[in-house]
């Protein structure tokens, strides 16, 4: 997804370097080369201390840039809350949440495909999953292979012992097939009264055709989302990706069943968070500013989600919704500039916005303004660290 913004800033006339949170250079020294450091949805246990401090440093005492856009793996108090990169950003993370009431059903591939490691890893994701979930939760697993099966109820969280149990008792059976079971876990899902209501499908095998967008679509009628995990390369990949489309989620492919635990830890802290806002944005205020020039922001697309902040004292609100919090921020740290936009820039929030004649100007603006200037001004600024404190010495020459 990276494509989208890195093109729009080629055709602005930027060079552009795409790196992973692991992969950026780490100390103010070997970021100096750059202008401007864009995080965009960067997990932060992808990256380490070590490289948030130079990140730091580069701004504060470099004059360097930073441009933070959020998503789904920068949320709530888990994510940036109290890092060195929070420090430098015009946001707080942390903000009191109101929990929403959640229903999440597992389903669960059990066919015979799946005996052995792949299926207990699976069990144990799934008793993981409710293990990070509100007591007040509601959990459920349906399984299947060629016939659907409940095999957790739909209950609260609280009942952990008895529904591990269950789980624990979930065994292989026959061949795959995906489509009974989604309509079993959409009855289980369509008399609940939670505000939040998702899906998470786990398969490793190829199953029988059938109209699942038709499906999917209906429970997104009913504001069910549905993510997917596709295990192995046997996983029917296409469909999978699809159902998790229709059904407005996530999809992940995973080789090895290891990597199972982690994404349904993922799913059920998505889904339980209220600072992860999934629905239309509306712009309550708007500021002027050069960042806006030529452009009616007013007018733009709706963005499709963002990650509630609060924005820190002294730093200056661009665009703000209609629960007061901040979709654009921005300020000034030491030498240099950070700003922070809480909704993301790939094809998921940012959907709309993707065919929008403003989308390239306003991001080629916001990191102009935002990004080092390097433009002879006449001065020379030398910082010398005494101590606890930066001494700058301004030369004019």
């Amino acid at each position: 997804s990276a494509h989208y913004l890195r093109d729009a800033l080629e055709k602005g006339g930027m060079d552009v370097v795409l790196s992973s949170g692991a992969d950026i250079p780490e100390g103010p020294v070997a970021l100096d080369p750059f202008d401007l450091i864009l995080l965009s949805d960067v997990p932060p246990e992808e990256m380490r201390q070590e490289q948030m401090e130079g990140i730091l440093e580069y701004v504060r005492d470099f004059g360097g840039g930073l441009l933070f856009a959020a998503g789904e793996s920068t949320y709530g108090k888990d994510g940036y809350s109290g890092s060195t990169i929070e420090e430098l950003l015009p946001i707080w993370f942390e903000v009191e949440e109101e929990r929403k009431e959640l229903a999440l059903v597992i389903v669960l591939d059990k066919s015979y495909s799946m005996v052995g490691a792949k299926l207990e890893l699976s069990k144990e994701a799934a008793k993981a999953a409710l293990g990070v979930m509100d007591p007040r939760h509601r959990f459920s697993v349906v399984t299947f292979d060629d016939t659907p099966y409940v095999a957790v109820p739909l209950q609260l969280a609280s009942e952990a012992p008895r529904i591990n149990q269950s789980i624990s008792q979930i065994i292989a059976g026959s061949q795959t097939n995906i489509y009974p079971a989604l309509e079993k876990a959409f009855e289980v899902l369509e008399d609940s009264k939670a505000e939040v209501k998702h899906i998470v499908l786990l398969s490793d095998g190829k199953t029988y055709a059938d109209d699942y967008e038709e499906l999917v679509t209906s429970m997104a009628d009913e504001d069910i989302t549905v993510s997917s995990v596709a295990v192995g390369e046997e996983a029917d990949r296409s469909l999978l990706s699809n159902i998790a489309m229709w059904g407005n989620g996530r999809t992940y492919y995973i080789q090895d069943a290891q990597g199972v635990p982690q994404v349904f830890i993922k799913e059920a802290q998505i889904a339980s968070q209220s600072t992860l806002i999934e629905e239309r944005v509306i712009f309550e205020s708007i500021q002027s500013s050069e960042i806006f020039t030529g452009l009616d922001i007013q007018a733009a697309p709706d963005l499709e989600g963002y990650v509630k902040t609060r924005t820190k004292e002294n730093a200056e609100m661009l665009i703000e919704v209609t629960d007061g919090a901040p979709i654009l921020a921005r300020w000034h740290y030491g030498l240099g500039r950070t700003a922070a936009f809480t909704s993301d820039v790939k094809n998921r929030w940012s959907v709309n916005w993707l065919n929008w004649e403003g989308y390239g100007k306003f991001w080629n603006q916001l990191v102009r303004e935002t990004m080092r200037r390097r433009e002879e001004s006449g001065l020379i600024f030398e910082v010398e660290r005494v101590g606890e404190q930066a001494i700058v010495t301004v030369n004019d020459i």
